[in-house]
C-alpha cells in the first residue's frame, strides 16, 4: 500500500469482521498474537519507501520528514552515552557516532525501507545514502554499531571485522545495550 493511502470506512469495517470472526474460531490468546503480529507488520508499513534529507538523532535513529526510522539490525551507543577509548579515557561515544554520521551522510538524500514498526512507533527500516550504501553497514564495518543479533543476523561478519580490527568503539571498552554483556 502507497505511503498515505487511506482504507474506505467499508474496508475497515470488513478488516474488524474478520478479526472478530477469528478472536470466535481461535480463542483470545491466539488472536491477540495475531493481532499484534498485524499490527507491527501492518502493510501500510512494511514496505513504504521514505525519501529525502535525514536528521540525524543518534547512531541508529534518523528522522526524515518528521518521521522517526529506527535502523534494523543494527545497535549504537545511545548519544548520551560514555564509552572508555583505548587508553581508558571516557568520551561521549553516542555523540561522536551521531556526528559521524551526519558527516558522512551530510545533506544527501536518504531512502528508507520499512520492515516493521517498533514499540516506540518507529518505522524499522533498512537505509541507504549515495556515497555511502547501507548505513547499517558502514555503521558496523567502521566499529560505529554492533549487529543486533536479535533481529537480524545480516551484520554478524562485519561486527566480527570491526572487532579484530579495533575500529571505533571496539578500540576501547563499551557497554552494549543490544545485550547483557560489556565489552
Amino acid at each position: 500500500m502507497a505511503r498515505g493511502t487511506k482504507l474506505s470506512p467499508k474496508s475497515k469495517y470488513r478488516d474488524c469482521e474478520c478479526i472478530l470472526k477469528s478472536v470466535r474460531q481461535a480463542g483470545w490468546s491466539t488472536a491477540l498474537s495475531l493481532l499484534l503480529s498485524a499490527l507491527v507488520m501492518h502493510p501500510a508499513w512494511a514496505g513504504d519507501v521514505l525519501r529525502g534529507p535525514a536528521r540525524i538523532v543518534d547512531g541508529d535513529t534518523l528522522e526524515i520528514a518528521g518521521e522517526r526510522v529506527r535502523l534494523l539490525g543494527i545497535d549504537a551507543p545511545e548519544k548520551a552515552q560514555i564509552c572508555q577509548d583505548a587508553e581508558g579515557q571516557g568520551y561521549q561515544c553516542g555523540l561522536a557516532i551521531k556526528d559521524e554520521l551526519t558527516r558522512q551522510v551530510g545533506s544527501s538524500p536518504i531512502q528508507c525501507k520499512a520492515e516493521a514498526r517498533d514499540m516506540y512507533g518507529r518505522n524499522v527500516s533498512k537505509c541507504t545514502a549515495p556515497g555511502t550504501g547501507d548505513l547499517g553497514t558502514w555503521l558496523v564495518s567502521n566499529g560505529y554499531a554492533v549487529a543486533y543479533r536479535q533481529y537480524s543476523k545480516e551484520y554478524i561478519a562485519l561486527e566480527e571485522s570491526a572487532h579484530a580490527a579495533q575500529k571505533g568503539i571496539w578500540a576501547g571498552s563499551f557497554q552494549n545495550s543490544s545485550s547483557a554483556w560489556h565489552h
